[in-house]
């Protein structure tokens, strides 16, 4: 007879109360393109996978926020309890990752795509990082030459690496989260949770230069890591870094250019405070009022205004 499953609440969050990277150990289910690139997401922009999921209600019911490919968003309704199975075995502590699985799926259904989840065959990194954003980020996939340049990304961009289908000193036909690289190493996480050993008893063939780092994280020479590499996918975030450095120096350069008649160091401060948080673009000029379209740090677009004449900004 077959053993029926203990049923058991499962909270969304664990013992810290939000997501953690760690808590990602794919299991059973072939969806690396999704948990590689969800687990990249909570490295560096965990408010957005938070913000995608409501709490739950009557009945265990939560929604999850996504976007279809048009970018329109969608709230899909996930049930806790349908979760029980998986994590008997498992003897988990939250759900949220299992709430996305389902909540990805529900999108795939309605938009007509084939049930990637499960089907076995696969997907990509950059049609969940897509349905996760919208079009609020540009999502880019470049090819492998690439892998420095996007290893560096990766500290404040969601970054994903995927392989060739065929074995090496990685998995092949799989997803992995980029933490870094450096000149010469690539610093790599397998959603299994573990670098060369999953539920499918599948092993890793070779591996002399895979250094294991512990919970599925491992360093490998870029050389090395070219040899499989298929592609490279990162959401393309405006960091406050980023913005302090370039987007801050030609908006306070326009503001400057507007203000210079009022030599005001205090509307020069203001301006210099304001870009650090929001990189801006001039959408045009009525009479004495400039306004720029801006983009928060969260990701959130505006409208604001500027007066030549006056001090001090104002948003509309």
């Amino acid at each position: 007879m077959p053993v029926i499953p203990v049923q058991k609440d499962i909270p969304l969050y664990g013992p810290s109360g939000q997501p953690e990277e760690n808590e990602i150990q794919q299991g059973m289910t072939p969806d690396c393109f999704l948990e590689a690139s969800v687990a990249a997401i909570i490295r560096t922009d965990i408010k957005t996978i938070t913000g995608m999921l409501g709490q739950p209600g009557d009945h265990h019911k939560i929604n999850v926020t996504l976007h279809n490919p048009n970018g329109d968003e969608q709230k899909f309704e996930a049930d806790l309890k349908n979760f029980n199975d998986r994590f008997v075995t498992k003897d988990s502590q939250c759900s949220w990752l299992a709430v996305i699985e389902d909540g990805y799926s529900q999108l795939l259904d309605s938009t007509g795509s084939p049930d990637v989840i499960h089907n076995g065959k696969g997907s990509w990194p950059e049609l969940v990082l897509k349905a996760i954003y919208g079009p609020k980020v540009n999502v880019v996939t470049v090819d492998c030459t690439y892998i420095q340049s996007i290893g560096e990304k990766a500290t404040s961009k969601p970054a994903t690496f995927c392989t060739k289908h065929e074995d090496g000193q990685l998995i092949g036909g799989h997803a992995y989260t980029i933490h870094s690289a450096n000149s010469t190493h690539l610093t790599l996480r397998n959603p299994w949770g573990i670098v060369n050993k999953n539920d499918w008893d599948k092993q890793v063939t070779g591996g002399k230069d895979v250094r294991d780092l512990g919970n599925g994280v491992l360093e490998i020479p870029i050389s090395v890591a070219q040899e499989q590499c298929v592609a490279l996918t990162y959401a393309d975030i405006v960091t406050p870094a980023e913005i302090s450095s370039s987007s801050l120096s030609s908006w306070s350069a326009v503001y400057s250019t507007l203000m210079k008649s009022e030599s005001n160091a205090v509307a020069s401060a203001e301006a210099e405070a304001e870009a650090a948080v929001a990189a801006a673009t001039m959408d045009g000029t009525s009479g004495n009022v400039y306004t720029f379209s801006t983009l928060s740090e969260s990701g959130s677009v505006s409208k604001r205004s500027v007066a030549r004449h006056t001090p001090t900004m104002t948003r509309s």
